[in-house]
């Protein structure tokens, strides 16, 4: 197998956490893991030190880690990430929702310093959003690089003002690009109409999810996190949760006392935080032995609170706030059910990870959701309150098991004479009813089906192949492309060394107006570009040697999982060294 150099490019990674951060860095750490050298490309953050204790990364090459970033609480420099994977925080100035200001220019020359020295191949920029995925792409063209894009959200075509700029910007940015990714089919469908990109450069690649990080409890299958604190829900019916197959009860692992539905993830409105404030009185009032748990924060959480406390519902909606990705399965394994209420989803991931949990899912039906999960693991509805809540109680009638259990109790008594006379003491027998509740969903067939259908290895196997595709037929030198008026796509399958003439007729294909415009951009970076050659030559920069592959990452180990490879190293070293056959003691290196 051929290595390959690859650059992960975005505006929008560790320590911000969401999709498009665990997408990067997951394959970033599969393409390690089969021979590759990858390297991630990122702006600068602002760490609080309070919050974003750094226990991922390295200050810089030269050796400087406190742990919480620089003294000012900031992360830039180059750190390392198990794998080892080297992440570039370049101090470029994030604007809003830690986007880059774009300039199309006055990040070039970090950039091609970095891709010299690193030897880059194939630059892979993720995100319509982030400025620098596409401003890396005009970049990767002039500089002769392979370059592939992948897109995570569905965006309107032409809907407003804002989707009418973002769909131009991708048309000018992508118009010479060699592949492009999408996250689902839906996704193909939405990017190839609004770009119109050649669809025979647009593939999906459907998201994944590690497995073993989200397994249910209780099920006798390892996990990498403890399951010692998600047993909160569990503790009152520990004896009576035993196995009843007359009810088509699955087993204990799936038995609690109340029905717990669980919501996660951000509170804006593109994820139907409005849709819940309906929903949940309804389904309260509905079931009495049903509470939410939701996790997340946003500018919609005040929507929420105000419903709880106008529907005095604050004994059954418990807020969790921000919740850590790491904990994020010792919620969900709390629940029954996971509630998902986005307008848009290209691809839901949390979806993935509650049925690898055991969760039935509910959701609504739009973009990519009905590709995640076949149709036994998941019930969908309308984007509205009345068909959600139609869905969410057809749900828990035809999964959920309640069993009213009359349980004698025994209790030893007291009884104290008149005027101090003798104590008497006698057992006083009492019936109690007691609730069980559980689910006919069986999680651990669940978690089995989601195990082999979804996994990172197989999303980074079908990614190198793209990256191949395109190397190869650099290689031979085919161009497929052809100027022509009438042509309805506006990019074609490019070749990476492609001309400035063949450059600017793609350019000129995004608009009668706009095509224009951004030629005369292409033409004065062109120029910059040469300017940039000419000032720091390509032979001035040093190429730094690759790093070797950690032997001490393990796909299960969570205490060191966390810590920087060079750090983990060091404790092993040490561990090793004061656990000598010889009872003699070394000094760390």
């Amino acid at each position: 197998t051929e290595k390959m150099n690859i650059c992960l490019i975005s505006d929008f990674f560790y320590p911000k956490l969401g999709g498009v951060e665990m997408h990067i860095y997951s394959l970033a750490s599969c393409l390690i893991q089969q021979g590759h050298k990858v390297i991630v490309i990122t702006h600068s953050y602002e760490c609080d030190s309070n919050k974003n204790n750094n226990r991922h990364g390295k200050d810089n090459e030269h050796g400087k880690d406190n742990g919480k970033g620089d003294g000012n609480g900031k992360r830039t420099g180059v750190r390392y990430l198990p794998g080892p994977l080297k992440v570039y925080y370049c101090p470029f100035l994030p604007m809003v929702d830690q986007d880059c200001l774009p300039t199309f220019s006055t990040t070039f020359p970090l950039l091609r310093h970095i891709w010299i020295r690193e030897q880059i191949q194939i630059v892979h920029a993720h995100q319509a959003t982030s400025t620098l995925a596409n401003e890396s792409m005009v970049y990767a063209s002039e500089m002769g690089l392979a370059s592939v894009y992948t897109d995570h959200s569905l965006f309107g075509i032409n809907d407003d003002l804002a989707s009418v700029i973002l769909n131009k910007v991708l048309m000018a940015t992508l118009c010479n690009a060699h592949a492009i990714i999408c996250v689902s089919h839906t996704c193909r469908e939405n990017f190839i109409m609004r770009t119109r990109t050649d669809p025979s450069i647009v593939h999906a690649i459907p998201n994944a999810i590690d497995a073993d990080k989200f397994t249910p409890i209780n099920t006798g299958i390892s996990n990498t996190i403890s399951d010692s604190h998600n047993d909160r829900d569990m503790e009152s019916h520990n004896d009576t949760s035993c196995s009843d197959n007359s009810t088509g009860v699955t087993g204990s692992s799936n038995v609690k006392d109340r029905i717990k539905i669980v919501v996660i993830s951000r509170l804006v409105y593109r994820k139907g935080v409005d849709l819940l404030v309906g929903i949940i009185p309804a389904i309260c009032h509905m079931h009495p032995h049903v509470d939410f748990i939701i996790g997340g924060d946003g500018p919609k959480k005040l929507i929420l609170d105000q419903m709880v406390e106008r529907e005095r519902l604050q004994d059954r909606v418990e807020f969790l706030g921000s919740v850590p990705h790491v904990k994020v399965r010792d919620i969900l394994t709390r629940g029954h059910f996971f509630l998902n209420c986005s307008l848009t989803e290209s691809f839901c991931i949390a979806i993935l990870e509650a049925a690898s949990c055991g969760l039935f899912v509910v959701s609504t039906r739009v973009g990519g959701v009905p590709e995640v999960l076949p149709s036994d693991m998941i019930r969908m509805g309308e984007a509205n309150v009345e068909d959600m809540t139609r869905v969410l109680k057809e749900a828990i009638e035809e999964k959920i098991v309640i069993e009213v259990k009359k349980v004698k109790r025994k209790r030893k008594e007291v009884v104290v004479g008149l005027q101090s006379g003798p104590e008497s003491e006698y057992i006083s027998e009492s019936k109690q009813e007691i609730v069980v509740i559980s689910s006919t969903f069986d999680p651990v067939k669940a978690h089995e089906r989601i195990r082999g259908m979804y996994s990172w290895h197989n999303v980074a196997t079908k990614t190198v192949d793209v990256y191949r595709h395109i190397l190869e037929k650099n290689k031979k030198g085919k161009e497929s492309w052809s100027v022509s008026s009438s042509t309805l796509f506006s990019s074609s399958s490019a070749s990476p060394s492609c001309g400035l003439l063949q450059r600017l007729a793609r350019y000129k294909s995004v608009g009668p107006l706009a095509g224009y415009i951004v030629c005369m951009i292409a033409i004065s970076l062109h120029l910059f570009v040469k300017c940039i050659d000419w000032w720091q030559p390509r032979e001035l920069i040093d190429v730094v040697p690759d790093l070797k592959p950690d032997p001490f990452v393990r796909e299960r180990d969570t205490e060191t999982h966390a810590m920087p490879c060079f750090a983990r190293k060091r404790i092993f070293f040490q561990k090793d060294c004061m656990h000598r056959t010889d009872g003699s003691k070394e000094k760390g290196r």
